[in-house]
């Protein structure tokens, strides 16, 4: 097994009284949606809303879990310390793995199957992800599923750059417009009411795949079109994922202008 299949995602264990009124006051979901049966999306923004993190929100008998990228779970659990006070809340890391299993059902329901030793989250059509102790030999990567789902991972170049919906994160369920206020919420609700959304998450596919980074530039022509945020291995080819503006939607994109981007599917309503 490549270990850093299971080092993509880290994940933070809150305890504490005030935990659900803790994170619905940080976080862009709604935390009374979840619940033992369900796991969510949201982001954590910046004041100005753009996101410094993309989560995942699991509910357990003590708490709440809370995944991320393992190149920002550092940075995001200092960020949300600041922020406890005088709130009965404990953020700790919680030692797990993360890895993909193929599964038969075609379901893009997000619930959580809860064994023993391990959790197992739905919502990725042919595949689960799976949080356990350890990860066994054939352990798969968490990113292509994840990028076929259209769900958008930050890293430390793509941090604090975008607000949730230019990460189809509102598509994707993973803002809420009628919860009460959290960090970012004005800026993220105006463009929301004002719909002047101008970056869209798309996946594509391409040749190059090892030297793609996150933050790489596309580019149509001589001019920018958008930003690469993660990329993933699919039997021979590779597939990236991206957020791109959206005049240059239709256009041809590549990458170090010489690499052609072929649509796979763009992640918006």
């Amino acid at each position: 097994m490549n270990t850093a299949m299971t080092q993509e995602m880290a994940w933070l264990h809150l305890t504490g009284s005030d935990v659900n009124s803790f994170l619905q006051g940080q976080l862009t979901n709604d935390l009374t949606r979840l619940d033992q049966d369900n796991w969510q999306l949201a982001a954590y923004c910046s004041p100005l809303g753009k996101v410094l993190a993309v989560v995942w929100l699991l509910r357990i008998d003590d708490g709440v879990l809370l995944g991320s990228s393992a190149d920002v779970i550092d940075t995001l659990a200092k960020r949300l310390n600041l922020f406890v006070l005088r709130s009965d809340v404990t953020i700790s890391p919680y030692p797990c793995v993360s890895y993909t299993e193929t599964h038969q059902e075609e379901t893009n329901e997000r619930s959580v199957v809860r064994k023993a030793d391990r959790f197992i989250l739905d919502g990725f059509a042919g595949y689960r992800v799976v949080l356990a102790n350890q990860a066994p030999d054939e352990a798969l990567s968490v990113a292509l599923p994840r990028i076929r789902a259209g769900i958008a991972q930050i890293y430390p170049a793509t941090s604090d750059q975008f607000l949730p919906q230019a990460l189809a994160l509102d598509a994707a369920d993973g803002v809420s417009f009628t919860k009460g206020c959290y960090v970012g919420q004005e800026n993220v609700a105006r463009l929301h009411y004002k719909s002047q959304n101008r970056q869209y998450l798309i996946s594509a596919e391409t040749d190059i795949g090892a030297s793609i980074a996150p933050g790489d530039i596309i580019r149509s022509g001589t001019q920018r079109a958008g930003v690469i945020l993660d990329s993933a291995q699919d039997g021979e080819r590779y597939i990236v994922q991206a957020v791109v503006h959206e005049r240059m939607l239709d256009m041809l994109l590549t990458l170090d202008g010489k690499h052609d981007l072929r649509y796979v599917k763009r992640n918006f309503n």
